[in-house]
């Protein structure tokens, strides 16, 4: 890592790959909408 600054966008990609890999969202499932997403993550 750089010690560069993340970007939200960055660390919410993160989240939901991680969700993916441990299986909490199914690969090809369709993610939550916005609002929904905001009270998960």
């Amino acid at each position: 890592m750089s010690g560069l600054p993340r970007y939200d966008y960055e660390k919410l990609a993160d989240r939901i790959e991680a969700d993916i890999r441990s299986g909490r969202l199914p690969v090809g499932a369709r993610l939550p909408g916005e609002r929904e997403m905001t009270d998960i993550y």
